[in-house]
């Protein structure tokens, strides 16, 4: 096949794959099983549009697609909120992840014919609840779980994928004879966490800094700058030792709550770019298996996805989380959410680059507790949730405003509401002195509850809240990052 015919292929793929999205939505399936599946019947014997079966390849597509992924992650992710949760998503994300491996590791070991180490490597792999599905899902159902439901689970899957991975790799190494002593594990665990830990802080910061004070003639530029220091932050860490993904979801906090020129508009990029590695990667790994291959493996396959669902995951959820005064209904759900994606078919690669002879065992295995947990957890996910009373009643609303009335197709721009927080320099000083963006206007004032109608002189005050009329978004979100004042969600009539 030509290279237009590649491309003419990726193209049908990823149209197909977006038209998809709204039928999952409808249908309660989670839109990423539907990627799943789509990649499967392309590369499928009976359809035979696309064989691929490099596994060096697709790892490689693989990490590079959740490095981007776990950065959007964390850029979505609120550090007011985690901050609470900390404690209880740190344990979850180490402790909890090395009791869900042993508990399935043994399990894999009684159900199939693979060796102890086999068993604990297959465990590993799947030990760790993907990032990409949970943000996924979540959004994608606009679920407004009640108190720290949301923030621990962000927490966890964000954090979670570099135990497993560094667990996976440790074993790898014992299996193919290279086993590091326990020393010598217990430093390499250290080092990558540490280095991930440290260099995506600094880096975060570093990021912030290079986006408020570099000046691109071309703001589209701002969009490639960010996607070159993704890369440039996972390559280096991985390069130091580090745990690359770890270093790119904290820098990914660290940016995301921060203000820097043109925030809304890189982050709306972001989002949509994320959508289109969701859809590459998980097409990718669908290829890369076939119905066939994953028919060999149902008996084990069933057997663990159902122990791990319902016995592993909540033994790990119900120990840990007693420490911090989760109640049953959130033990319940979190233990729930342990979805697995993406990042354990990535994982489940690796075996194949480490030559093991029963890498595609594993990974056939692996592949189906992954259909099995998408599926199942992330389609009953929203249900649950309602039935265990932990959703809030939202209403979705727009932070932006295009008009008042019938007539803002004619009047044109855009209206918000902002707050005036207490570190903005416009407090104690008159209209007329403020340097606002070109086109923005302020219309009116609340103060105390009572409207106030500005003019030159009025002085802006601590508390203020105002409302803005100006010609784009852009000014807006820049009078939002420049001028030290927050986007209100939803405007008041």
């Amino acid at each position: 096949m030509t290279m237009d015919g590649y491309i003419m292929i990726a193209s049908l793929v990823l149209l197909i794959c977006i038209l998809f999205s709204n039928l999952s939505y409808k249908v309660g399936v989670p839109t990423l099983l539907i990627f799943l599946v789509i990649g499967m019947v392309i590369g499928s014997d009976k359809v035979g549009l696309l064989y691929f079966h490099n596994a060096k390849i697709a790892q490689m597509i693989g990490s590079v697609a959740l490095a981007f992924i776990l950065f959007t992650g964390g850029m979505d992710t609120k550090w007011s909120s985690i901050k609470t949760v900390i404690r209880p998503g740190g344990a979850l994300a180490t402790i909890g992840v090395a009791l869900t491996a042993i508990l399935i590791g043994y399990f894999a070991y009684k159900v199939t014919d693979l060796t102890l180490l086999e068993s604990m490597l297959l465990g590993s792999i799947v030990s760790s609840t993907d990032a990409a599905t949970v943000f996924s899902i979540l959004k994608s159902k606009n679920l407004n779980l009640k108190e720290r439901l949301v923030p621990t689970l962000e927490l966890e899957s964000g954090s979670n994928d570099p135990m497993a991975y560094m667990m996976t790799l440790a074993i790898l190494t014992a299996i193919s004879g290279e086993g590091l002593s326990n020393s010598e594990l217990a430093l390499f665990l250290v080092r990558q966490m540490l280095i991930g830990g440290v260099l995506g802080y600094f880096f975060g910061k570093v990021i912030s800094y290079f986006l408020n004070h570099i000046k691109l003639k071309y703001n589209g530029l701002y969009y490639g700058a960010l996607v070159a220091w993704v890369y440039l932050v996972f390559s280096l860490v991985s390069l130091l030792g580090g745990n690359g993904f770890l270093a790119l979801y904290i820098a990914g906090i660290v940016l995301g709550n921060k203000r820097y020129f043109y925030k809304r508009n890189l982050i709306k990029f972001f989002d949509g770019q994320t959508w289109i590695m969701q859809i590459f990667l998980f097409v990718v790994l669908g290829v890369f298996s076939t119905p066939e291959s994953i028919s060999q493996v149902l008996d084990e396959g069933l057997q663990i996805s159902i122990f791990m669902i319902f016995i592993a995951r909540p033994i790990a959820i119900v120990v840990i989380t007693s420490f911090f005064g989760y109640t049953s209904a959130e033990k319940v759900l979190i233990s729930w959410a342990g979805f697995r994606g993406a990042a354990s078919i990535v994982f489940a690669l690796m075996p194949f680059i480490y030559g093991l002879d029963k890498a595609e065992e594993i990974f056939n295995i692996v592949f189906f507790i992954v259909l099995v947990s998408v599926l199942v957890q992330g389609s009953l996910f929203p249900t649950l949730a309602r039935k265990l009373d932990l959703v809030e009643a939202s209403e979705e609303k727009n932070m932006l405003i295009k008009s008042f009335n019938d007539y803002s197709d004619d009047i044109g721009g855009v209206f918000a509401k902002v707050a005036v927080l207490d570190s903005s320099d416009m407090i104690g000083t008159q209209i007329v002195d403020i340097e606002f963006p070109e086109g923005l206007l302020i219309i009116s004032i609340n103060r105390d509850h009572h409207y106030v109608t500005p003019n030159g002189s009025t002085v802006i005050e601590k508390g203020d809240i105002l409302l803005v009329t100006a010609e784009n978004e852009k000014s807006v979100e820049y009078f939002e990052d420049e001028f030290d004042v927050n986007l209100l969600m939803p405007m008041e009539n």
